[in-house]
C-alpha cells in the first residue's frame, strides 16, 4: 500500500483535518485560500494560508481536491477549532458545510525519501485500504518528507508505527528551512516575513481575504523583518519565543523555534532587518551569541 514499506515511518497525529462540500465549496475556498484553486481538479493538493483582512497568518493548510465538490483540509499544528470558526465566520449564503474530521486521522510520515518514491508536486495518490481512505504526498515536515494520511479507521500496522519524536520532527523542519504556522509565523506576522509567499500565496488570482496587502508588499519588495535559520551554542533554558539583541540591548528579534540533534542545534528567529545591517553580534537574552545561517525570504 502506498510505498510505506520502502522507508521508515513515524506517526504523526495532525491538528486539523476538515472535510468541505457543497455546491459553493469551490468558490468559497477560493474567495478564503491564498493560493490559487481555479483550475484545481481531483488528485491535486495545494498548500496556502488563510490570512485575517491585514493580510496576517490565520492558519495554513493543505487542500486536498477529492471531488468535484468535495475538499479535505490538511494542518499539522493549527487546531481544527480555529480553522473552522474563521471559515465559518466568512459563510453568508454560500451552500458549504464543514466537518471536522480529525479525530479519526492518523498521518504517517518518512524523511529524506528519493524523488521516485515521492508523489508529483502537487498532486496525491489517493487509495483504499478496507474502509479508510489512504492520501499519500510530499509533505513539509522534512526535507523530502512523504506523508500518508489515513483519513478514518487506520489500519493496527498505521497505529503500531512508532510516534515521531517532536525534537527530531522540529529539528527536520528546521533544518529543511520549513517554518510551522502558528509557532514561526502566526497571528502577528505576514507571509512575506517567512518566505511563504513564494509557494503558498498566488500573486495572479482574484479577491481573497487578505489579497490587497498581498499586492501592496508585492510590489514594495520588502519587510521589515525576516525569518531566518539561524545555529546556537545551546538549547535556551527558557521558554521560547526568547529574546535577541544587538548593540548593548537593541532589540533585534526573538527567537520562534529551536531544537537539537547530533550536536547542533538549530533556530528560526524572526529578526529585524536594521539589526542585520548594523552588523553587530546577535546575543540570545543579551548573553550567548548566535550566528546567521540563512535568510527564509
Amino acid at each position: 500500500m502506498m510505498i510505506i514499506d520502502k522507508h521508515d515511518y513515524f506517526r504523526f497525529k495532525p491538528a486539523a483535518l476538515i472535510r468541505v462540500s457543497g455546491e459553493d465549496a469551490p468558490d468559497y475556498l477560493q474567495s478564503q485560500f491564498t493560493n490559487d484553486l481555479s483550475r484545481s481538479e481531483p488528485g491535486k493538493v495545494t498548500y496556502g494560508l488563510w490570512l485575517d483582512r491585514k493580510g496576517k497568518v490565520a492558519a495554513d493548510s493543505f487542500v486536498f481536491h477529492l471531488g468535484e465538490e468535495e475538499y479535505l483540509l490538511l494542518s499539522y499544528f493549527c487546531p481544527a477549532a480555529e480553522i473552522m470558526a474563521k471559515l465559518e465566520s466568512n459563510i453568508i449564503a454560500d451552500e458549504v458545510e464543514l466537518e471536522d474530521v480529525t479525530e479519526g486521522a492518523v498521518l504517517a510520515v518518512a524523511f529524506g525519501c528519493e524523488a521516485g518514491a515521492l508523489p508529483v508536486k502537487g498532486s496525491f495518490l489517493k487509495e483504499s485500504s478496507g474502509q479508510a481512505e489512504v492520501l499519500g504526498f510530499a509533505g513539509r515536515l522534512g526535507a523530502a518528507s512523504h506523508e500518508v494520511l489515513w483519513l478514518e479507521q487506520a489500519p493496527e500496522a498505521a497505529l503500531a508505527l512508532p510516534e515521531v519524536d517532536e525534537e527530531t520532527l522540529r529539528f527536520a523542519r528546521i533544518e529543511a528551512c520549513i517554518p510551522a504556522v502558528p509557532e514561526d509565523i502566526g497571528a502577528g506576522d505576514l507571509p512575506q516575513e517567512g518566505g511563504l509567499e513564494k509557494d503558498a500565496v498566488s500573486f495572479t488570482k482574484g479577491c481573497y481575504l487578505g489579497q490587497e496587502v498581498m499586492a501592496r508588499l508585492h510590489a514594495m519588495g520588502k519587510t521589515t523583518r525576516v525569518l531566518h535559520q539561524v545555529e546556537l551554542e545551546s538549547l535556551p533554558g527558557e521558554a521560547l519565543p526568547v529574546a535577541i539583541t544587538y548593540d548593548e540591548g537593541k532589540s533585534a528579534g526573538e527567537l520562534r523555534s529551536v531544537a537539537a540533534c547530533e550536536g547542533r542545534v538549530l533556530g528560526l528567529a524572526m529578526l529585524k532587518r536594521r539589526a542585520l545591517d548594523a552588523g553587530s553580534d546577535l546575543l540570545l537574552n543579551s548573553a550567548s551569541q548566535i550566528r546567521v545561517l540563512k535568510s527564509l525570504a
